[in-house]
């Protein structure tokens, strides 16, 4: 993501022409003596005279004519001159008014060249330094992301500023974030992070954040951003933690909480918990999603009453999504808790809205056969076959119903159960060793009718 603010706003836009036309007013004396071969800082006749039409063009913002003549003269004028220092910051500023901000890097570089070299516009080379670092954020954050541009003009941005931190007397904030965004931009760079750059974003935030009693929201979005961008999970939760104590209805920096959370596992669980109920009770994150979320917590950290009662009323109210896993989970949370009669009639009720669901009735077979109600498990696992199961659940589910016709004396059902996983499975020793168990028994039981009936 790109944190330098694209397009400039027209308020910023209009302070850079001030500053700029500040450079045109007639010059003071300067305290530094400038070199003896070094041009004279005054106008020609010709450009001053040039200077009063000029100056209309800006008071009436007739730019296309200010870029016009401005260029017509600086074709006349000494190219190592005040006249072209002078005329070069005006032609910025129509630029400028225009919105043209990447021509008018080669005009500002001109002026602030001349100047610094023969100290033309003196204390005022600053404003022009600033300004250069901000055009070239600029065409940087407007570039296609990720390429040779883009890269090449974050780095001029941040080789400017850094002349101009350097040299001012009064480092601001402001300041101090626009070069930390820059270094952000820097080290997110073809899909790759540049731990080092980063860390050297971190350090120009914090030195910024340092500077104000109460510093300003972007700098703990940026600081967070970076620590998140490093794998520092802890710190990104604690500058998040700031900003929703501080902007509490912001959606994102919770959801952003809750992430910084939920990928520190086991650790974070407590803590992820906690941070979606503080935002539920705002009316944030209660979405369907979010609340799946919640209970997923809770199963995850093994509190599984907690989460049957959230399963049971989002289920029952809306809040969470009529699924079959989530009605299969709920059933789990009960088993967890030794409910097996609510888990049972849990997964009943989830047949009735999933009536070809086969898993269904298996699972309520399984839960009778664990419990020795063997009658009931021998119709569930029936009912699961019958519906289709993957061939390994028809497997258990034929061997499960083969066992308990055996265990019932129901041989008639043992043996449909045995035949039918021999079918499925022909090569299964399981399955044969199962089928041969049955015929053995029904040939006992028939000899046992056999000698009845002789004996009558």
């Amino acid at each position: 993501m790109s944190l330098f603010s694209s397009p400039l706003s027209r308020g910023v836009r209009s302070s850079l022409l001030a500053a700029v036309l500040a450079l045109a007013a007639p010059l003071a004396s300067f305290a530094q003596t400038p070199p003896p071969a070094a041009p004279k800082r005054e106008l020609t006749e010709k450009v001053h005279q040039a200077a009063q039409v000029l100056q209309k063009l800006i008071d009436e913002q007739k730019w296309d004519e200010l870029i016009a003549q401005t260029t017509t003269i600086l074709a006349t004028v000494e190219p190592a001159s005040f006249d072209t220092a002078y005329l070069s910051q005006l032609k910025v500023q129509g630029l400028l008014g225009k919105a043209d901000y990447k021509g008018a890097i080669a005009p500002l570089e001109t002026a602030l060249s001349l100047s610094e070299r023969y100290n033309f516009f003196g204390d005022k080379d600053l404003e022009l330094i600033w300004l250069l670092s901000q055009l070239y954020g600029q065409i940087a954050s407007a570039a296609e992301p990720n390429s040779a541009v883009q890269r090449e003009n974050y780095a001029k941005a941040y080789t400017t500023l850094r002349r101009w931190l350097d040299r001012t007397p009064k480092p601001n904030p402001d300041a101090q974030y626009f070069a930390a965004s820059i270094l952000y931009n820097q080290a997110l760079y073809d899909n790759k992070v540049d731990k080092a750059i980063l860390q050297q974003a971190q350090v120009e935030a914090e030195k910024g954040l340092r500077m104000s009693i109460k510093p300003k929201e972007q700098f703990y979005a940026l600081l967070m951003a970076i620590s998140q961008q490093l794998g520092d999970f802890p710190k990104t939760a604690e500058y998040l933690e700031l900003l929703v104590k501080e902007y509490p209805k912001n959606k994102s920096y919770w959801q952003n909480l809750l992430n910084a959370y939920l990928v520190q596992d086991t650790k974070g669980y407590v803590s992820a918990i906690n941070t979606l109920e503080r935002a539920q009770k705002l009316g944030l994150l209660n979405e369907k999603r979010d609340n799946f979320t919640l209970v997923g917590l809770h199963l995850n950290a093994q509190e599984y009453a907690i989460a049957a009662d959230l399963f049971e009323a989002g289920l029952r109210n809306g809040t969470l999504e009529s699924e079959q896993k989530n009605w299969e989970l709920l059933a789990t949370c009960y088993q967890q808790t030794r409910k097996d009669a609510k888990a049972i009639a849990t997964l009943k009720e989830a047949i009735k809205l999933f009536p070809k669901a086969a898993t269904l009735d298996l699972q309520v077979g399984n839960l009778y056969y664990m419990g020795d109600k063997y009658e009931d498990a021998l119709v569930y696992m029936k009912s699961a076959v019958t519906k289709g199961l993957d061939k390994p659940q028809q497997l258990q589910a034929l061997s499960y119903i083969a066992y308990l016709g055996l265990e019932l004396k129901k041989l008639d059902d043992a043996k449909w159960a045995a035949d039918k996983a021999i079918e499925l499975d022909p090569n299964s020793k399981g399955a044969k060793d199962l089928q041969a168990a049955v015929n053995t028994a029904i040939e006992e039981r028939n000899a046992q009718l056999k000698a009845t009936t002789v004996t009558r």
